[in-house]
C-alpha cells in the first residue's frame, strides 16, 4: 500500500486524528513510518523538517511520533480548540513554538477614515523578478521560517511574476515595506506583511490592493497572525479583522 492510499484509508476511520489539510507533501517525503493504524511522514520544507500525520486513534500516534529523532521536526494543529491533541503531541515530545489566530472580516469595504487618511494610489509598486534575492533576503531576516512559510528564490520569482507582493524603498533605495497577498475573486488573504518605514506607508500599499479586489466585488479576507503580536493584531483591527474561532499552533520537537 502507498503512503497515499494509506493516508486516504485511515482518514475514513471514525476517530480519526490528522493534521493533513491536503497531500500535496507526499512529492517531498524524506522519512516516513506505517503500522496498521497510523502513518506519520516529514518532508523538508526549505530546510524545516515538518512532520504530517494520520491515525486511526491517538493511542496509534505515540510509537509512530517517537521515531523522529536526530534534528529538529515542526508539526502544526489547525483547529478551533487549540488544546486540541496537545496533551499528546506533548508526551511525544513536542512544545508549543507558537499560536496564530486566523484573523477575517466578512466585509472589507467602507474602511474608517483614520485609516483612508493614508490612502495613495502611488505608494508601492510590483517589482521585477530580479529583485527576487533581494526581497527574498528581507523576508527570511524577518520572519521565523519554521512558524512562517518562507520561499526558495526562485519561488519567489514565480509569486512576482503573479503580482502577489508590492514592495516600497526608502530614499536610499532599501526595501522597508513588504506586501504579499494572495487575492482571488471572493478571497482576499494577506500573507506577509512587512513595515519599516512610515506607518502611512503599508496603510497605502494593503488599501490599494484592496480597492482592486473590492472593485471586482470580492468582500471577505483574512490573514493568520500570531497571538502575541500586538502590533500585527492592531494593524488587521482596524481593517475590522476579529478572530473568527480558528488556530494554527506550531510545535516543534528538538534532537
Amino acid at each position: 500500500m502507498t503512503l497515499t492510499e494509506k493516508i486516504m484509508s485511515l482518514r475514513r476511520s471514525r476517530g480519526c486524528v490528522s493534521n493533513l489539510s491536503s497531500l500535496d507533501f507526499v512529492d517531498k517525503v524524506t522519512e516516513f513510518y506505517m503500522s496498521d493504524g497510523a502513518v506519520a511522514a516529514a518532508y523538508d520544507d526549505h530546510g524545516v523538517k515538518r512532520i504530517v500525520f494520520c491515525a486511526a486513534a491517538p493511542s496509534e500516534l505515540p510509537e509512530m511520533l517517537s521515531r523522529f529523532a536526530g534534528r529538529e521536526f515542526v508539526a502544526e494543529i489547525v483547529a478551533r480548540d487549540p488544546e486540541e491533541n496537545r496533551a499528546l503531541l506533548e508526551s511525544c515530545g513536542f512544545e508549543v513554538l507558537a499560536e496564530l489566530r486566523r484573523l477575517s472580516t466578512p466585509d472589507c469595504t467602507g474602511l474608517p477614515e483614520q485609516i483612508t487618511q493614508y490612502f495613495d494610489a502611488s505608494v508601492g509598486y510590483f517589482p521585477k523578478t530580479s529583485e527576487a534575492r533581494e526581497m527574498n533576503q528581507f523576508l527570511w531576516e524577518t520572519f521565523d521560517t519554521r512558524v512562517s512559510r518562507l520561499l526558495s528564490d526562485e519561488e519567489v520569482s514565480k509569486v512576482i511574476e503573479k503580482k502577489e507582493i508590492t514592495l516600497h524603498r526608502d530614499s536610499d533605495g532599501n526595501i522597508d515595506a513588504l506586501l504579499q497577498v494572495v487575492m482571488q475573486p471572493r478571497k482576499f488573504y494577506i500573507n506577509q506583511i512587512i513595515n519599516r518605514g512610515e506607518r502611512k506607508t503599508i496603510h497605502a500599499m494593503l488599501q490599494n490592493r484592496l480597492r482592486e479586489y473590492v472593485s471586482g466585488g470580492g468582500r471577505y479576507a483574512y490573514a493568520w497572525v500570531e497571538t502575541g503580536n500586538a502590533a500585527s493584531n492592531k494593524f488587521h483591527g482596524k481593517y475590522g479583522f476579529r478572530h473568527d474561532g480558528l488556530y494554527n499552533i506550531v510545535y516543534t520537537k528538538r534532537a
